[in-house]
């Protein structure tokens, strides 16, 4: 209406189309020099191609006209430019002209000389006839078949549907795309319980969905079922083991305790499910610790003779070392002590120490051989020994043999006296 000729031509409906999706509205002035800068800046705004930066609504949109109208003198209005000056006047549509004017404050702006181009002119601007009703139709069928040709070439000629790929492999998915004249790409990977590894969980545009044909679409492909394996923990201290299964996206659940001879106290013995199994995120993995060897309780075997002492020991399972010792009171082959000392517990199979007397010590015998029977009395008895004199009848009284030369002190010694 600004300049008496369309914003887009071309030698096809599609081309004029495309204009439209892809090319500004130029501003009336390159038309027409005398159009005003606001009446541009107007359609600037009305036409961008961004409907975020266009007048929100109907409301908002005569806001704005009406105050460009208010920035305009009626000069400004009324004048012809160059191109609707070619247009026989009968033809000429001025109802935006003369709506402006009807909607306007009747006072003229201080400046006006009349229409653009008559210089000096002074005089009172004649109203031409409006023909709004028919040039509001024409306005609104124009833009009805505008849209109706830029929807048919954005959303039915150069769009098309994605196909369906979910659960192809990717070359299978991109065998079936190509047939529809697109291409494909992997986005990413995703676990799933459902779709095997290595192929379509879902495609972005979804199928079915629009898509500009030549476009591409991205693949989302599987990484099969999430699965970890129950990591090795076995001889592992508690703490440090419960890290690394909660490191593999698993769970610990509630130990349980177990004496044990061969794994050490704290440490795992063996885990549920076993090691290496392969299971979902998040599962419990429970734990069997070692409370190291099961104790028993220690008899009390002290003044027991070995034999007797090594039953019992035996019978509550646990083992001992045998350390001979003299003593003078402590008869031989007697239990003088234990460690650990009853009452207490042990470990399982774990060694009792006892010491076992080997009687009095022996010492040495003086040699009495040879010597009368009162004198050689007398020396061992002053050894700390008792003497039994065995006499032959008929002799000196001096004596041939004894019966030892070591014994422990206070034994009794036998001289053999002829």
């Amino acid at each position: 209406m600004l300049t008496g000729l369309k914003p887009y031509d071309g030698e096809t409906a599609i081309q004029v189309a495309y204009r439209h999706v892809h090319d500004d509205v130029p501003p009336p002035s390159q038309l027409v020099p005398s159009t005003p800068a606001e009446l541009d800046a107007l359609v600037a705004h009305a036409t961008n191609r961004d409907p975020d930066q266009r007048p929100a609504d109907a409301r908002r949109m005569l806001a704005e006209v009406s105050s460009t109208r208010r920035l305009l003198s009626d000069g400004e209005l009324d004048t012809l430019g160059p191109a609707l000056d070619a247009i026989p006047a009968q033809a000429t549509d001025k109802t935006m002209v003369v709506d402006l004017r009807e909607s306007r404050d009747a006072a003229p702006r201080r400046g006006d000389t009349g229409p653009l181009g008559a210089p000096g002119s002074t005089g009172p601007v004649p109203r031409r006839k409006s023909r709004g009703p028919l040039a509001l139709l024409l306005v609104v069928g124009l833009a009805i078949v505008l849209s109706g040709l830029v929807w048919l070439y954005v959303a039915v000629l150069s769009q098309t549907t994605t196909p369906g790929l979910i659960g192809l492999t990717k070359a299978a998915a991109a065998e079936k795309a190509e047939k529809d004249g697109l291409d494909v790409t992997v986005k990413d990977t995703e676990y799933s319980e459902t779709i095997a590894k290595g192929r379509v969980i879902s495609t972005d545009p979804g199928p079915g969905d629009s898509i500009d044909k030549g476009g591409t679409v991205g693949l989302i492909l599987s990484r099969g079922p999430e699965r970890y394996a129950v990591p090795n923990v076995e001889g592992v201290q508690e703490e440090r083991a419960r890290a690394m299964i909660e490191d593999r996206n698993l769970a610990v659940a509630t130990p349980e305790r177990r004496f044990s001879s061969k794994v050490e106290r704290g440490a795992v013995i063996s885990t549920d499910p076993k090691v290496g199994t392969m299971v979902k995120p998040g599962t419990a993995i429970t734990m069997v610790i070692s409370d190291g060897v099961q104790p028993v309780a220690v008899p009390d075997v002290v003044e027991l003779p070995l034999e007797e002492a090594q039953a019992q020991l035996a019978e509550a399972k646990l083992r001992y070392n045998v350390t001979e010792k003299f003593d003078d009171t402590v008869p031989e082959g007697v239990v003088m002590s234990q460690s650990p000392e009853a009452p207490t517990t042990a470990p399982k199979n774990s060694v009792v120490q006892l010491v076992v007397s080997k009687g009095p010590r022996e010492i040495d015998v003086p040699d009495v051989v040879g010597q009368p029977v009162a004198t050689a009395q007398a020396t061992i008895e002053g050894a700390g020994f008792a003497v039994n004199v065995n006499q032959l009848p008929g002799g000196p009284g001096i004596v041939l043999e004894q019966s030892s030369s070591k014994a422990p002190k206070g034994a009794t010694i036998t001289l053999y006296v002829f």
